[in-house]
C-alpha cells in the first residue's frame, strides 16, 4: 500500500467517525469554523513532519498515526468537558481542542528515536 492510499483511507476513516461529532457538537455548543477540520489537523502536521524526515524513520510510524488519529477522535469531546459560557473561553476551547492534536504528532515525531522497534 502506498502512501497516498494511506492517507485517502486514513482521512476518510477520519470525516466518517467525525460525522456524529460534528452533529452533536454543532447543536449544544458555539461551532467555528475551524473546527470542522478538528480531526484533520494532526494527521496533517504528523505527514508534514514525516514529509520534512523530522523523527526517526522506522516502522513506529504505523503506531504514531494510530495514536494521532486515536487523539483527534477525542479531542473535540474535550469541549464538553470546557464548556464556552461567553464568546472568549468557548474561542479557548476550541483552540485547545486544535491544539492537543497538533501538540501530540509534534511530540511524537520529535520522540520517536527513543521508541524501540
Amino acid at each position: 500500500m502506498n502512501a497516498m492510499t494511506l492517507l485517502f483511507w486514513t482521512v476518510l476513516f477520519l470525516t466518517i467517525l467525525s460525522l456524529p461529532t460534528w452533529y452533536f457538537f454543532k447543536t449544544r455548543v458555539k461551532w467555528y469554523k475551524c473546527d470542522y477540520g478538528t480531526h484533520l489537523y494532526g494527521v496533517l502536521t504528523w505527514i508534514i513532519l514525516t514529509i520534512i524526515g523530522i523523527g526517526h524513520q522506522s516502522l513506529w510510524h504505523i503506531y504514531e498515526l494510530i495514536l494521532v488519529v486515536f487523539i483527534s477522535l477525542l479531542s473535540p469531546w474535550l469541549r464538553v468537558l470546557f464548556p464556552g459560557k461567553n464568546n472568549k473561553t468557548s474561542i479557548i476551547s476550541s483552540l485547545i481542542t486544535i491544539a492537543l492534536p497538533i501538540t501530540c504528532a509534534i511530540l511524537l515525531r520529535l520522540l520517536t528515536p527513543y521508541h524501540p522497534e
